[in-house]
């Protein structure tokens, strides 16, 4: 089945929601990693099970937090969701020149995701605007726009083992979004940054939930990503990822 016109822009939309909560909280956009759970409910890319031996060298996150103007990453995808229908794509992330925003002298990063099925094809683009200190200030999509509760964001580095609470959210629409993360061992000098992301309303009914997690090297270059969005009620999961 092709899913066309609105519906594929409303698909897409939920892949967004998911993907620009990171730049709320620094970040430069990217996606999710998820795999069934093991024994210890650890997701995808999980401590050693020893539970001992030294986290290693902090990582720095720049590549998620920089405000210099140019392309901060881009990769070709492909996507999958739980209709059996497949896409193929690109993301695209860069900051753009300082403009002025409410008074404020901001950074604007745009995140742009292009999904293809058969002759249908549709980008979303999101804009994110950033203070001289790497705050975001403003985050707007097409049917969304947010500000954060209290300024916030990723660490500039991180050792295996990190963890914290990112600010909430609010949106128009009366939407929270809510989220943490997480840094775990991804194997071969690598480190995984695992961002959980929980969208409700204003009922405090939960919309979505989301898993992202950026794989960087040592030298804090993006190696690759997956993300895995599920729409609560309708139980719609997209999977988008690296290839």
């Amino acid at each position: 089945m092709i899913i066309q016109g609105a519906e594929l822009i409303s698909r897409l939309a939920v892949f967004f929601a998911v993907l620009f909560t990171v730049n709320a909280c620094g970040g430069a956009g990217g996606s999710s990693f998820d795999s069934a759970d093991d024994s210890s409910g650890c997701s995808f890319f999980c401590p050693d099970d020893d539970g001992g031996g030294d986290p290693g060298p902090s990582v720095s996150l720049a590549a998620l937090t920089s405000t210099t103007p140019g392309l901060l990453y881009t990769s070709a995808v492909e996507a999958n969701d739980t209709n059996d229908v497949t896409y193929t794509g690109n993301v695209a992330v860069a900051n753009f020149v300082q403009t002025e925003l409410d008074g404020v002298l901001v950074t604007p990063r745009e995140t742009a995701i292009t999904l293809t099925n058969g002759s249908n094809s549709d980008t979303l683009r999101e804009t994110s605007y950033f203070d001289d200190s790497g705050f975001l200030v403003y985050r707007e999509t097409p049917s969304l726009a947010c500000t954060v509760s209290s300024t916030d964001k990723l660490p500039e580095s991180v050792s295996i083992g990190d963890s914290g609470i990112l600010s909430s959210l609010t949106c128009n629409n009366s939407i929270i979004q809510t989220s943490n993360w997480d840094v775990l061992d991804a194997g071969e000098g690598d480190i995984a940054l695992v961002i959980s992301i929980t969208t409700k309303n204003q009922l405090d009914v939960t919309l979505s939930t989301e898993t992202t997690t950026f794989t960087l090297d040592a030298g804090g270059v993006i190696v690759s990503f997956k993300s895995v969005i599920t729409q609560t009620a309708s139980g719609y999961e997209l999977t988008v990822q690296s290839i």
